[in-house]
């Protein structure tokens, strides 16, 4: 039960950063554990598509050349649920 409620709260701490670039958008965001701590290694999927992140040692994590839209983000770790966070990508 601990490591489901985990991967949740890590969600709820996934805060999203959509930029402009010409190339296309860039996601950023970071994630945390329930104790507001980063979480490395973390995978961030962009459902859908080929795209995906891991989150490094500070838990942040990039993706980078998205066009406007929006997106469905899977955030996983081996051991835990997946938990999805929507995200829009504007220019």
């Amino acid at each position: 039960m601990k490591k489901t409620s985990m991967i949740m709260i890590m969600m709820i701490g996934l805060m999203t950063i959509v930029s402009a670039q010409q190339t296309g958008g860039v996601v950023r965001g970071k994630v945390t554990t329930v104790d507001n701590k980063p979480a490395a290694m973390v995978t961030v999927v962009v459902k859908n598509t080929k795209k995906s992140a891991l989150s490094g040692d500070d838990g942040t994590f990039t993706l980078r050349n998205m066009q406007p839209g929006n997106y469905e983000l899977e955030i996983s770790l081996v051991g835990y649920e997946t938990a999805s966070q929507e995200v829009s990508v504007r220019f």
